[in-house]
């Protein structure tokens, strides 16, 4: 990777001397070390390492990375360390960038000319707001189609019925002041992992901007070769043949698989297990299934004016709909569905329904 000398700002950076990686050490713990250097006290310090080291090219489902935190607790000093590792152009600001531009650009970063894809693109996205997410809004949707390779593909009409096709996959960070995990869009939440950022201490200095990181990013960029592309696939199968067996993760094992098996092969975990037992504690700690189902109950019940009688048919076709929008995960049954309603709002069951 060569850093673009015609930028001033990029001079900066190459009159520092390089960061003290350390050969004797695996990417990840490199990573961590990095992090632990750069803040008092980094939290989620593995899921940040993590999620820094992605594989672009490799990864199929990559949740968003939510930074939450107040103003100077650090949350843009992790955007400023992936940008560098990275090798990443722009930082965008969301309430500055159109629609457009972020779908050119995620598209621009994960293909080259020829149309093949190109290693360490990442989208990061500071100081998001949460007017910024209007449910059917552009910005909220490119959130929600662009964490899976699977939904990432969006076209437009250049007339003539001719279309032109856009790839907007790529693992993404945003920062934010609002507590957006909170705020109701259940949707998005499902695909958010969320870390707070606590205050950090007025006199401490991060040490990486005493060093430049072109050195940490070359290291980054060999460390994703051919090679390793070949042992991630084989490795990604059979960590998810273990969720499976021993039923861990819940409704989570699909959609933080790349990030466990991300964390083993950089080395940020020395077994899989461990790994695994990382992002099990997150998602149980940070995720609760039925908790975000009784907030959907709830707003269904406060939308009725006859609360004491729910059919079937309606309740099915809500539940329906639920499915459909990803509001909840594919594997709770419209049996389960119902169950939460009696234990939890105190409903009893009749012949075609539910009844107070």
């Amino acid at each position: 990777i060569t850093m673009n000398l015609d930028d001033p700002l990029n001079l900066y950076q190459v009159n520092l001397p390089d960061y003290p990686y350390n050969d004797c050490l695996s990417l990840g713990q490199n990573m961590i070390n990095l992090l632990k250097e750069s803040f008092f006290n980094c939290p989620n310090i593995e899921l940040i390492a993590t999620y820094a080291l992605l594989s672009s090219r490799i990864s199929q489902c990559v949740p968003i990375l939510a930074l939450i935190g107040k103003q100077g607790t650090g949350k843009s000093t992790i955007l400023d360390i992936i940008k560098q590792i990275r090798h990443i152009d722009n930082v965008f600001t969301v309430g500055q960038s159109t629609y457009a531009s972020l779908r050119n650009y995620s598209n621009q970063q994960r293909f080259d000319a020829s149309g093949t894809t190109k290693e360490g693109a990442m989208m990061l996205l500071d100081n998001l707001h949460a007017n910024h997410l209007t449910v059917g809004d552009y910005f909220y949707n490119f959130l929600l189609t662009g964490y899976d390779i699977k939904t990432s593909k969006c076209s437009i009409s250049l007339g003539q019925g001719k279309n032109i096709v856009f790839d907007t996959f790529s693992p993404k960070i945003i920062t934010t002041i609002h507590p957006i995990n909170q705020l109701g869009y259940l949707e998005l939440n499902r695909r958010l992992l969320v870390v707070h950022f606590p205050k950090q201490p007025n006199l401490f200095i991060s040490s990486f901007k005493q060093f430049n990181l072109i050195n940490f990013s070359n290291k980054f960029y060999e460390f994703w070769d051919m090679e390793k592309y070949r042992q991630y696939v084989p490795l990604k199968m059979k960590i998810k043949d273990f969720i499976a067996e021993r039923k861990m993760l819940n409704a989570y094992g699909d959609i933080c698989l790349d990030l466990i098996t991300t964390a083993y092969i950089t080395e940020i975990f020395s077994s899989i297990r461990d790994s695994l037992e990382y992002f099990e504690l997150y998602f149980s700690t940070n995720f609760n299934e039925v908790n975000i189902i009784n907030q959907l109950i709830l707003e269904y019940l406060n939308q009725l004016v006859d609360k004491h009688y729910l059919p079937f048919n309606h309740l099915h076709q809500y539940f329906k709909q639920l499915k459909t929008n990803g509001a909840i995960d594919e594997t709770i049954s419209f049996k389960q569905f119902k169950e939460i309603i009696i234990s939890e709002f105190d409903y009893k069951l009749s012949k075609d329904g539910l009844r107070k």
